[in-house]
């Protein structure tokens, strides 16, 4: 299940693209991917507790990365779709 899907035309060896009609749904899966994603950063900085700050980083950049993700993506969605259903 994907955002974009490609499309052709018969006799034509152009590729189409268009968003798919339940892009939605895909988002919100990312959004659970984002979630599980944060989860594994977090279990990994508890793991890594005492190590150095550098050697952290990573893990703390990419949980700050999906902690993100995870709060701003439902609200884009919603807004997307809603500008999606307006006449």
């Amino acid at each position: 299940m994907g955002v974009v899907g490609r499309r052709s035309r018969l006799g034509d060896r152009k590729a189409y693209f268009r968003s798919t009609p339940d892009w939605t749904e895909s988002m919100w899966g990312q959004v659970s991917a984002s979630a599980a994603f944060r989860r594994l950063a977090e279990r990994g900085l508890e793991l890594t507790d005492g190590a150095s700050p550098e050697s952290r980083l990573d893990l703390e950049e990419m949980r700050s990365l999906y902690a993100n993700l995870e709060r701003e993506m439902p609200r884009v969605v919603k807004e997307r779709g809603r500008e999606e259903k307006a006449p």
